[in-house]
């Protein structure tokens, strides 16, 4: 450092200096104190020997960082790239030199130059003494600007045990060598660890970059056009073990080539990923998204659904990657892939890409290239048909031949089996290729998880059931507003387990008058409460859905009555429909 001239006027006396390495002029201002408030002496100096104070004479020199940027670049010495006793050093000097004394502390922004540095240990952990602190690290691109960090031994760079959030990255590339893990991230606390941005990142060869833990916190993490490469085997890039980590957003921001697991939940965390690319690396069995076998599934609450939300991803699954992998079976997953390009075309026509539990919600909406999509399901009879699991698919689906080609154990409760959905896919239906009930042998067309039953009646009284639309009604003479309700209609249910049951009214006529109103209740056999109410105007169609719950048919029968209100025609005629879920 080259001392061109020191003020006679200023208060602190200033001490202008040429930086020979960073070609920069740097001020320094006098002080007496160091940044823990204890005298300054020759030995504290050696020992904290960044060049960020300095002596001049007999007299100490602490370097001024204009619009609240400590610039690196003026105190690296890059003959030693060993950065990381200077970062520790310049984090906390950052930390103290904020502004704000009480709760959250504002930091100083750290630039760090062009160049590719080395460190060695932790940089922040509860020694450090930087509680509640909200930092900026900032490089000149992660191309540019790269900090390798290869420990020995599996280390964090980041052991964030409650103690800082509200923080960003930006533009800096971090390498490590397998061992090396980005953040321990504990929620809760003072420091409530959450809200942490990266922008422009890139991480290489990282074991893990966030393995999120506590109860409390750790929502709105955020990655913005960063790129995560080349993960080791036995990676798992991102532990999900804390119920509040939600809210995490992932734009722009590519995966690629790893070999490890993506995202392993423990907790049910929230993920939105918007674009980018997922890519997977050809070597033994890789995971996407993993719900772990030791999850909680008392932390999967209505509140964390669904836990994926992905839109506008490219992926590229190869050899024996698997997209989902649900290892708990009391674990209520759910997850919605829009506009996905889904990577099947390299797959190995052996493995099966979903491979999942009993229960669960899975929707593909206009996704493409399921080439070599085949689905798993280890279904326990005990409860499983209480909710099965469902697989819908919008507007465009794999070919039925791969979802035949599935797997699924035998369930001797057939309510159990798994559910998927086409919705506008040159079909619209619901199919269950793995099981159904006797009930439904007879049926040429594919096995079908829901029944319509319709029925209508000639004023002879000849019922009749059909398995589509018809023009006959159901007539019932009830008297010109006769108080008390009236039977309408029976059904027969079929012997099989029923998860749901509505009623359609529709097609209303009544005897030529328009617009008359009737209360509606539908009752089960020997079931004194309704099941059912509603209130029905004839220029409208109602549509009610039995509250039921689960139940098995039994020989059962569903009875509808009504009730004039407003009427003027002794006849009402209506088309019912009874659509059976089971």
């Amino acid at each position: 450092m080259e001392t061109i001239y020191t003020t006679t006027s200023a208060t602190p006396k200033v001490l202008v200096t040429h930086n020979p390495n960073s070609k920069e002029i740097l001020n320094y201002e006098l002080v007496t104190k160091n940044l823990d408030g204890q005298d300054i002496t020759d030995l504290w100096i050696d020992e904290n020997n960044y060049k960020i104070y300095i002596k001049d004479g007999s007299y100490y020199y602490k370097a001024v960082f204009h619009d609240n940027v400590i610039n690196l670049n003026n105190f690296i010495d890059r003959n030693y790239p060993d950065i990381t006793k200077l970062l520790q050093f310049v984090i906390k000097m950052a930390y103290q030199l904020s502004q704000t004394t009480n709760g959250w502390k504002e930091p100083l922004k750290i630039k760090i130059p062009t160049g590719k540095f080395l460190v060695t240990d932790t940089l922040i952990d509860t020694s450090l003494d930087v509680n509640a602190g909200k930092f900026i690290l900032e490089g000149e691109g992660y191309q540019n600007t790269i900090i390798k960090f290869e420990p020995n031994t599996e280390k964090f760079l980041f052991n964030n045990d409650k103690i800082f959030g509200y923080t960003t990255f930006s533009n800096i590339g971090f390498i490590s060598n397998g061992s090396g893990k980005f953040m321990n991230a504990i929620g809760g606390g003072n420091g409530n660890a959450q809200s942490l941005l990266f922008t422009g990142c890139s991480f290489n060869y990282f074991k893990t970059i966030l393995d999120v833990t506590g109860d409390t916190m750790m929502s709105e993490i955020t990655f913005r056009d960063c790129k995560i490469k080349d993960a080791p085997e036995n990676s798992v890039l991102f532990k999900l073990n804390n119920p509040q980590a939600v809210n995490w957003r992932f734009y722009s921001t590519d995966i690629e080539n790893n070999f490890g697991i993506i995202f392993d939940f423990y907790a049910g965390s929230t993920i939105s990923y918007y674009q980018g690319s997922i890519i997977s690396k050809h070597t033994t069995e890789k995971i996407i998204f993993r719900v772990n076998n030791v999850a909680d599934p008392n932390k999967f609450g209505s509140g964390n659904s669904p836990q994926l939300q992905i839109n506008g991803v490219r992926f590229e699954l190869r050899d024996n990657t698997k997209l989902i992998k649900i290892d708990n079976e009391d674990v209520e997953f759910s997850a919605k892939f829009d506009n996905c390009g889904m990577g099947g075309y390299n797959l190995d026509t052996s493995i099966y890409t979903i491979d999942i539990k009993g229960k669960g919600n899975f929707i593909f909406d206009n996704c493409t290239n399921y080439q070599n999509f085949k689905f798993k399901h280890q279904v326990r009879n005990a409860d499983s048909y209480l909710h099965p699991a469902k697989i819908k698919f919008i507007n465009t689906c794999p070919d039925l031949e791969l979802i035949n080609n599935g797997s699924c154990n035998e369930v001797f409760n057939t309510g159990g089996y798994p559910i998927y959905v086409f919705e506008n896919c040159g079909l619209n239906s619901y199919y269950r290729p793995f099981g159904r009930d006797t009930f439904f042998l007879n049926n040429d067309y594919y096995k079908i998880s829901k029944k319509i039953i319709s029925k209508g009646s000639r004023n002879n009284g000849t019922i009749q059931e059909e398995t589509s639309v018809v023009q006959d009604r159901v007539y019932a003479d009830l008297g010109q507003n006769t108080v008390g309700y009236k039977h309408l209609v029976s059904f027969d249910l079929p012997n099989v387990p029923i998860h749901s049951i509505k009623i359609i009214f529709d097609k209303a006529w009544q005897g030529g008058y328009g617009g008359q109103t009737y209360n509606v209740k539908v009752l089960k056999t020997n079931t004194p409460d309704p099941i059912a109410t509603g209130q029905l105007n004839t220029s409208n169609k109602l549509e009610l859905t039995a509250n039921t719950g689960y139940f098995l048919a039994n020989n059962d029968k569903i009875h509808i009555q009504v009730e004039t209100i407003e009427a003027w025609s002794q006849t009402l005629g209506i088309k019912v429909f009874l659509v059976v879920e089971y």
